[in-house]
């Protein structure tokens, strides 16, 4: 039993070598597979699970160490119709011996497979992925705007390609962060341009996201933009528009307290459409009965 397994164990590591050795085998010189991405923040390895949308190239999948469906789609062939005919018409009686063995309708059918599991390889197999400099930088420039959307807008980021010291055909791309100081809220002030809508904001600015001493966010200005706009058509300003919501950010990167003043910016409508509160006048309410004597249907409103 176990021999059995032995064999079985050898057999696997040797048909992983020899593919792994053909997948590598076409590559350009100088072209190295991404075997994995490392990301450190501040010096310390982090999962890449939270940032890995962030990454432009990511790591083809992996079967026992190696990319199978990468190698499936490597298999795959362009205009596979035409190689097919050319290898059945390459030698003279290749074609007739296929007939008188099987049928001309089975070797036409014989196409159609040959073709169908080229197209199916292609479906379920993926690109190779080669490291590429372009989709690294690509990579740098999402990872500083999103540390930047969370306040640190003095974060440095940099990379490295590392060869894989067992096989210099696979690689490793390093990003390296240093996120600097984030970023807090100063002082909120308000611009408001219309007194109805001043007079509003000010009744409920206590719920305002953007508070004073919070680390600044980007996603706060978006959930404080929807909050104003709910609570103008809450009160009555129901052509009241999100766009008339803006922010003032006044950055100092040179500012020692890391602190950013914020000011909202609410404008007035076009002058013939003024933002005005409306009011319910009157209201009617219609109550269908029917008269059973006559059994019609009349309508009384109140």
């Amino acid at each position: 039993m176990k021999k059995t397994i032995t064999k079985i164990a050898l057999f696997v590591i040797t048909c992983i070598t020899v593919i792994s050795c053909s997948i590598t085998k076409d590559l350009n010189k100088g072209n190295l597979i991404l075997r994995s991405n490392e990301i450190f923040v501040n010096g310390s390895k982090v999962k890449t699970d939270s940032l890995s949308p962030l990454l432009a190239q990511k790591k083809n999948n992996y079967i026992i160490g190696f990319p199978l469906t990468a190698k499936l789609h490597q298999s795959s062939k362009e205009n596979s119709d035409s190689i097919f005919n050319k290898w059945i018409n390459k030698k003279v009686k290749r074609k007739k011996r296929l007939i008188s063995i099987l049928s001309k309708k089975q070797v036409l059918q014989l196409n159609s497979y040959y073709e169908n599991l080229n197209n199916w390889k292609k479906k379920n197999g993926e690109k190779l992925e080669i490291i590429d400099s372009v989709k690294t930088n690509i990579s740098i420039e999402n990872l500083k705007s999103y540390y930047k959307n969370n306040g640190y807008f003095n974060s440095k980021i940099s990379s490295k390609t590392i060869i894989n010291q067992n096989n210099n055909k696979f690689g490793k791309v390093v990003y390296n962060i240093k996120t600097g100081n984030q970023y807090a809220l100063d002082s909120v002030s308000t611009n408001i341009e219309s007194k109805v809508l001043e007079s509003i904001f000010n009744s409920e600015n206590n719920k305002s996201i953007l508070k004073p001493n919070t680390f600044f966010n980007t996603k706060k200005f978006e959930l404080e933009r929807n909050r104003i706009n709910k609570l103008f058509k809450n009160s009555g300003i129901y052509n009241f528009q999100i766009n008339s919501v803006s922010f003032k950010i006044n950055l100092d990167t040179t500012n020692l307290n890391f602190k950013i003043p914020v000011e909202i910016v609410i404008k007035e409508n076009k002058l013939d459409n003024r933002y005005l509160k409306h009011k319910i006048k009157k209201v009617n309410l219609f109550v269908e009965k029917e008269d059973l004597n006559t059994k019609t249907k009349k309508i009384f409103s109140y």
